[in-house]
């Protein structure tokens, strides 16, 4: 029984030594990993990991995250960086030749110089607005092994920054709207020194320069419609020996919105009032204007793009730009008018502008641009509206003057399998409403 007993021993242990042969030992498993100077057979002498995804890091919230557990001390050399491991009791990384020392690189993203590391080790930094979306870093870790000893390892990761409005990873919502800005004005006068005047002032204050970050826009959407009049009454009849016997004045503005488009409608009329004597066939003619007509070079409308991607990639739109501008044909006797209507996409180059200023002409242009929205709540301004005109002639009449501009923005999901390249990039950021363009 003895002898049988060992024997069977004996066969068991050479039937495990076989099948431990046949399987060729465990070795660890370096997949997504870049071994460097490594023979396979010492990969598990050195171990780094790293999850495949980052905590999540939130604009306005201290964002900090170390690659070496436990967090390095001391000061990082001006070279390596931290070393991590020192004091012989680090988990990771962990093997090799101790200390070891970690490198990043940010890639992807925005502004990947905000996503701050340092000495290699960890993420230190506050993320800002601007900076949601998605960053790819790519981490390496290396021990202090010389030569064939010499051990590193590679892995990539992603860090995802949210805000309030970016919250989803990946593919999220696109939602726009348009909205505009007037700063304006309507006067009726007569020259007996009567006069009626209403400011339009929506978004703009009337000391506010053409600074975006100073302005609230409406939405078109829910602004809908208003008209602005000012109106005199024609002198009573018959008029008094030497007084001023005008005909009445009028100017209105009228504003009509929809959640694509803008549309400034301006009149302004002065019948004719007592004959001048001495001179057959010339009358007194009352005043009125409308428009910022002391400001010759300044604009009425303004428009802008509200624009949010609640994801982390960017998404590829297709932005319909139409303008269009009329001086009405039945517009004479007046001083001077002005209708124009622009609107852009990045620089001038990507700009549609319609400007009439003879009366019966009537301009449209219209171009669609490819753009990239990042991921975030944008604030872009494309453009101006301008309906202005006066009257201050005392001797032709009736006067009339009738304007009209207006700008459509449609906005449509692109795909860029078609091959169709973008202008760029829109963003704003920090509290400023700004418009960025790079690549072609």
């Amino acid at each position: 029984m003895d002898k049988l007993f060992i024997g069977v021993l004996l066969f068991s242990a050479l039937f495990l030594l076989i099948g431990c042969t046949q399987q060729g030992g465990h070795q660890e498993n370096i997949t997504n990993q870049t071994i460097q100077n490594v023979t396979e057979n010492k990969t598990g002498d050195f171990q780094f990991s790293l999850p495949s995804e980052l905590p999540i890091a939130y604009v306005g919230t201290p964002y900090f995250y170390s690659f070496c557990n436990p967090e390095p001390t001391g000061t990082p050399s001006e070279f390596a960086g931290y070393a991590c491991g020192k004091e012989g009791n680090s988990v990771n990384p962990k093997g090799g030749t101790p200390p070891y020392y970690i490198s990043t690189e940010v890639t992807g993203g925005y502004n990947t110089y905000n996503v701050h590391t340092s000495g290699g080790a960890f993420l230190n930094f506050t993320p800002a607005l601007g900076d949601e979306g998605e960053y790819n870093v790519e981490v390496c870790a290396k021990d202090s092994g010389y030569n064939e000893n010499h051990h590193e390892i590679c892995k990539n990761t992603t860090l995802y920054i949210m805000s309030d409005t970016v919250t989803v990873k990946g593919d999220g919502e696109l939602n726009y709207s348009l909205m505009f800005a007037l700063e304006s004005n309507v006067k009726a006068a007569n020259f007996a020194g009567k006069e009626v005047v209403k400011d339009i002032i929506i978004g703009r204050g009337p000391t506010s320069s053409y600074v975006t970050n100073n302005v609230s826009y409406v939405p078109t959407a829910s602004y809908l419609y208003n008209k602005f009049t000012a109106e005199v009454p024609a002198a009573a009849r018959p008029c008094a020996s030497g007084t001023e016997c005008g005909g009445g004045a009028y100017a209105s503005e009228e504003i009509k919105t929809d959640s694509h488009g803008v549309e400034l409608i301006a009149e302004g009329n002065a019948p004719c009032g007592a004959e001048l004597a001495g001179f057959p066939g010339e009358y007194q003619v009352d005043y009125y204007h409308v428009g910022l007509v002391k400001y010759m070079g300044a604009d009425n409308g303004y428009i802008a793009l509200a624009i949010t991607n609640t994801g982390t990639k960017e998404k590829a739109v297709d932005i319909f730009l139409e303008t269009s501008s009329e001086l009405s044909s039945e517009s004479k006797n007046y001083y001077a008018a002005t209708v124009n209507a622009q609107l852009c996409i990045g620089y001038d180059e990507k700009c549609v502008f319609s400007s009439s200023s003879k009366a019966g002409s009537q301009i449209v242009n219209s171009t669609t641009v490819r753009a990239i929205i990042r991921p975030g709540r944008h604030l872009i301004e494309l453009g101006t509206l301008n309906n202005r005109f006066s009257n201050t002639n005392t001797v032709k009449c009736p006067s009339v003057a009738k304007a009209e501009s207006k700008v459509t923005v449609i906005i449509n999901g692109a795909d860029m399998s078609d091959g169709k390249k973008s202008v760029g990039s829109l963003y704003s950021y920090k509290e400023k409403m700004e418009l960025n363009l790079y690549g072609n």
